[in-house]
């Protein structure tokens, strides 16, 4: 691995991980990591700047950012197939990361410039459900936990806390370094 940046598990143990230096997606075997398959004939994803990944509830599609393009693009884990699910048009601007609910919704947190940081939401098809958050300033990685509870680290080493079925800037969470 060479500079690792996402990662994603699935639910039997799959682990998928997004690297920077090569602008691509692993998928990590035991302790060995492994490019995807690739069949005779098709090229690997090829992606302008690899982002955050998320892997689909039935562990066959895993979404991956590509904040210099502005796409979200989904790998198809049975034929090895990438297609852009979201691109400038669905309002996504620098997207850094993404997280799946328990309804398989896509949450796409958008770095922007400086402090107009957002989190859109998107259902199955592509379409535009909420913005979940706004103003925030520089995010970097974004997770959702089982209650729906969405948690963003700035650069600027703030934590914000929001819910996917809110609009609001969420409460601030300060991070200290431990030693």
């Amino acid at each position: 691995m060479v500079q690792p940046f996402g990662v994603a598990v699935g639910a039997s143990g799959q682990v998928f991980d997004s690297e920077v230096a090569y602008d691509d997606v692993r998928k990590m075997v035991g302790t060995a990591v492994t490019a995807p398959a690739n069949p005779p004939g098709l090229d690997f994803p090829v992606f302008s700047s690899l982002g955050g990944v998320a892997l689909n509830s039935s562990n066959t599609l895993l979404y991956a950012t590509d904040p210099v393009a502005d796409t979200v693009s989904i790998l198809d884990l049975g034929d090895n197939q990438t297609t852009v699910y979201l691109d400038g048009s669905s309002g996504i601007y620098q997207p850094v990361d993404v997280a799946l609910d328990v309804n398989d919704n896509l949450y796409v947190l958008n770095q922007g410039t400086g402090g107009n940081g957002s989190i859109l939401s998107f259902d199955s098809f592509g379409y535009l459900l909420a913005t979940n958050a706004t103003g925030l300033s520089m995010p970097t990685a974004m997770k959702m936990d089982m209650s729906g509870n969405i948690f963003v680290s700035e650069k600027n080493g703030v934590v914000q806390k929001t819910h996917r079925h809110q609009f609001h800037r969420g409460g601030r969470y300060h991070v200290q370094r431990q030693r």
